[in-house]
């Protein structure tokens, strides 16, 4: 007989988890965290969108069918069921080897997006207010999800500086000029040992900070 544990396992590698709906407890503050920062039901996705059509076309001739209703872009803290999808988006926008397992330690200074099942974006940031990562799968992007995010982060850390490195050919450049973040210094190389030859964007960083 087959364990029901591996089968609920392959399940989940393949479709992903339900959102979590319990308040979750930060090993880092001891704080109870709510299990959405927020549910955004007003941002229509085009590819949802699609999604949506695609199964009412699918099942046009069934009249009992009935279309499931769009689902929000869920703001959440970070969880244990994100990290492989996690992992997996941050690999594919940055470079390889990326694993933000120790994220679960701190979850007060993360927010994690997702549509349905699918994580679509992510942002971390150490508890000192240094912003590892923020990133949104390419189909999801110009949604404001980014936006959000790092709003998020930056209420997270209200009383100190917030700092991160950014390539210099990095379009988030744009974004966090927009929430007051000025260049202090030019890392000629920053890159070189985490993104691979032939990588298109620049090797060169900017550290930016925005003075609290």
């Amino acid at each position: 007989m087959v364990n029901p544990a591996l089968i609920r396992t392959f399940k989940e590698t393949l479709l992903g988890r339900e959102p979590n709906t319990m308040m979750i407890r930060s090993p880092y503050s001891n704080r109870l965290l709510k299990p959405f920062i927020w549910r955004d039901y007003e941002t229509r996705i085009q590819k949802a969108l699609v999604m949506h059509q695609l199964l009412l076309y699918c099942n046009r001739k069934n009249q009992r069918y009935k279309c499931p209703p769009m689902k929000p872009i869920d703001y959440c803290y970070i969880q244990p069921e994100h990290i492989r999808q996690v992992n997996h988006l941050l690999c594919d926008t940055f470079w390889p080897g990326i694993d933000i397992s120790d994220s679960l330690l701190t979850p007060d200074y993360t927010v994690v997006a997702t549509y349905g099942k699918l994580v679509i974006g992510v942002a971390l940031m150490t508890p000192i207010g240094y912003i590892t990562y923020i990133c949104v799968s390419p189909y999801w992007r110009r949604y404001k999800i980014a936006t959000f995010m790092l709003y998020h982060l930056l209420q997270a850390c209200p009383d100190k500086d917030i700092t991160l490195h950014v390539s210099a050919t990095n379009n988030a450049m744009l974004l966090y000029n927009q929430f007051g973040f000025k260049p202090e210094e030019y890392i000629i190389g920053f890159y070189s040992k985490y993104m691979p030859e032939g990588t298109e964007e620049s090797k060169n960083a900017f550290l930016l900070r925005l003075r609290r």
